[in-house]
């Protein structure tokens, strides 16, 4: 029943998939993200500090257990799809929420696609925005178009410093595992794994990309970044 409600909320429509690369706040789209019949966002991108860049609305908003506590900072009416977590055994939240793919699947789809491992030897995952993306495509189907943007495959990179100096590929600046600091990489996700998904995916007459799919690894300057007590520039 979950799903059908996806479907029947996408049938006809065109979606974007706003992406939290750490260059979306260079660009400044926020009015063709809301132009967008169904606007999709992940995790921690919420587009309240910047709405000439990210856009305001906010459709669907798409979460695993790491960001399941921030439902609260997106609308009340925003559909909330979930990633379950395949290698962990969490209670999932207690708002309503739909499940994109049940552990067998996800585990059938990292098969499919990941060949690198962390620093702990665990096999990296594809990252919740890819997961989406497959969703769409595989499951829901109804949509008119789909269309990525602000995605760059963890790519381009900002040096921020805490108590140490490290690298964050996202706008909003997530501080990561010290013992990742010295990894140049994303440490959860593998940059061709999600090239490989959306490369293929965009063989489907439905699916377009906003931006560089070939795109390559470099680190940036972003003056507008949210800089706190915890984070600063280097």
């Amino acid at each position: 029943m979950a799903l059908e409600r996806i479907k029947q909320l996408c049938a006809d429509k065109h979606i974007v998939l706003v992406g939290n690369s750490i260059t979306a706040l260079s660009k400044k789209q926020g009015k063709d993200i809301d132009s967008f019949d169904i606007v999709v966002r992940f995790g921690k991108g919420v587009p309240d500090p910047y709405p000439e860049y990210l856009g305001r609305r906010t459709d669907i908003w798409c979460t695993g257990n790491f960001r399941s506590e921030m439902r609260g900072y997106f609308p009340d009416k925003a559909e909330v799809l979930y990633n379950v977590a395949s290698l962990t055994n969490v209670d999932r939240p207690s708002y309503y929420h739909t499940v994109m793919f049940d552990k067998k699947e996800i585990e059938d789809i990292q098969n499919k696609y990941i060949t690198e491992c962390d620093t702990k030897g665990n096999k990296k995952r594809l990252s919740i925005g890819v997961m989406t993306a497959l969703f769409f495509v595989n499951k829901v189907k109804t949509f008119s178009s789909l269309t990525f943007i602000n995605f760059d495959f963890f790519q381009k990179s900002i040096k921020m410093f805490t108590d140490v100096e490290m690298l964050a590929n996202s706008w909003h600046l997530p501080i990561i595992d010290k013992q990742f600091v010295s990894n140049p990489d994303n440490p959860a996700h593998e940059t061709e794994a999600e090239k490989r998904v959306v490369l293929e995916l965009l063989d489907n007459d439905k699916v377009f990309f906003i931006g560089d799919v070939h795109t390559t690894k470099e680190t940036i300057s972003q003056p507008n970044a949210p800089w706190d007590a915890l984070r600063k520039p280097i």
